[in-house]
């Protein structure tokens, strides 16, 4: 499914072949565990109180990634800051910029406008960490174009559903090859932790397969990499009910069933409500066979009333015969290369082979906490200042997503959350109002700094 497109500058290539190796290395050797969580099937099982050496290994391991990924977004910074105008532009008028560069390809055309004395007087410094590099607000790419390459030549376009202001973002690739390696290492490490090697089972899709969905790409790529070949999706056009194959979900779940081999149900939360309403009008329950389970993502949108967490695992249940401790929750942008999944799924498989007492008593509060792969990192904001707040506390999330590279790696994001110190995020809805004034002033000056496109409809001329 990797598609070539967009040419890219050398310093770009460089330090995608080093972000992709990471890729690698993390899908080979798996999450870095902390404490409270256990290992997949396969691997040592957890114990309740690790030893002080084990706790100090984890300290150390934790610490070296989080410095690797803290030089690696400075590069990516100063990559960004020479290769993407309108970004740099964004950076000056915020009074941040990357620190000289010798001989690392960073410096160059743009050079002078690196830390110290700009060309209009102003004094810029460089950023203290990761979290001082500024981020783009994600509903700034509504009206804006930001990319380190030619966007009329780019090999994948991606549009948000819109449904907010009535315009998509769109999230511009210069072809799919690191992109795909990011979703499918982490997908592969939190949703099918206990597939061996080679394996394949079929993945049934409640969501449609639009050409311009990320999540339909990423379902895509998922069929291709794990799926049978009786992998399909089951929606038409719209997530809505009317678009929903009935009766080719039925055929194939009973066929599922009388097989005794497990499946992949995955998609978006309605596509899942739309499904489960479906069924139980038509009096269909199903018991998919041991080993089956679910990973869901997105919400309502306003489309319905909320359904709660418990309830749409206790209606999958229902429905599907999948336990709740097999569902999983994914929280992943059209604007975002890598996604986050919960450990609900991982926790399981793990303690199922452990000694008895081997569970964490942290299991509920457990619940619910996404994980980042580790070239991603998240943080709450205040939602005036835009500041990092301390972990545990409530903010407006930030994210970096190195894998990111040649469009925004640093956005902004409208959800509202917490993360905890080891960089768990616990999403908690869309910001409305007051709490979107620090967003909303840094919308105008990105589009103060010159990244606005007049029509968005000119950057599909000359497409094929």
């Amino acid at each position: 499914m990797t598609a070539a497109g967009a040419p890219l500058p050398p310093e770009g290539r460089r330090l995608e072949a080093e972000i992709l190796a990471w890729v690698r290395e993390y899908e080979r050797a798996g999450p870095a565990e902390d404490p409270a969580v256990a290992a997949p099937a396969g691997m040592a099982p957890a114990r309740t109180a690790p030893s002080r050496k084990a706790a100090a290994l984890a300290v150390d391991a934790a610490q070296a990634a989080a410095a690797r990924f803290d030089e690696l977004a400075r590069r990516v910074f100063a990559y960004q800051f020479v290769h993407n105008p309108h970004y740099r532009r964004f950076c000056e008028r915020r009074g941040i910029a990357p620190p000289l560069a010798a001989g690392d390809g960073s410096a160059g055309a743009a050079g002078d406008r690196h830390a110290g004395a700009a060309g209009d007087g102003s004094a810029r410094r460089a950023p203290a960490g990761w979290l001082d590099i500024p981020a783009v607000p994600a509903a700034a790419l509504k009206d804006a174009a930001l990319a380190t390459f030619d966007v009329h030549r780019a090999a994948a376009v991606f549009e948000t559903s819109g449904t907010t202001q009535g315009r998509p973002g769109r999230h511009h690739l210069p072809h799919t090859t690191l992109y795909e390696a990011a979703l499918t290492a982490h997908f592969r490490h939190y949703v099918l932790p206990d597939l061996a090697e080679g394996e394949r089972l079929p993945v049934f899709v409640l969501f449609p397969d639009l050409p311009r969905s990320s999540l339909a790409h990423m379902m895509r790529t998922v069929i291709a990499r794990f799926g049978a070949p009786e992998s399909r999706f089951f929606l038409r056009e719209a997530v809505r009910e009317a678009a929903l194959d009935v009766d080719g979900l039925v055929e194939a779940l009973e066929r599922a069933s009388a097989a005794g081999r497990p499946v992949l149900l995955a998609g978006a939360v309605l596509g899942f409500v739309f499904a489960c309403e479906a069924l139980a009008a038509r009096g269909r329950r199903f018991r998919l066979p041991a080993g089956s389970r679910i990973m869901d993502t997105g919400g309502f949108k306003g489309r319905r009333r909320e359904i709660a967490r418990d309830e749409l695992r206790r209606m999958y249940a229902e429905t599907f015969g999948v336990p709740p401790d097999l569902v999983v929750n994914e929280y992943g942008m059209t604007e975002l290369a890598s996604q986050f999944y919960d450990a609900r799924l991982r926790r399981a498989l793990a303690l199922r082979g452990a000694p008895a007492g081997a569970a964490p008593a942290a299991a509920a509060e457990e619940d619910g906490r996404l994980r980042p792969p580790p070239w991603m990192r998240a943080a709450a904001v205040d939602p005036d200042t835009l500041r990092p707040l301390p972990p545990g506390e409530r903010g407006l999330l930030r994210v970096v997503d190195l894998c990111n590279l040649h469009t925004v790696p640093f956005l902004q994001l409208e959800d509202v959350g917490r993360v905890d110190a080891h960089g768990r995020v616990t999403l908690e809805g869309r910001a409305h109002g007051a709490e979107l004034r620090g967003c909303s002033l840094a919308v105008e000056d990105l589009l103060a700094a010159g990244g606005a496109v007049a029509d968005l409809a000119d950057l599909e001329e000359g497409r094929e």
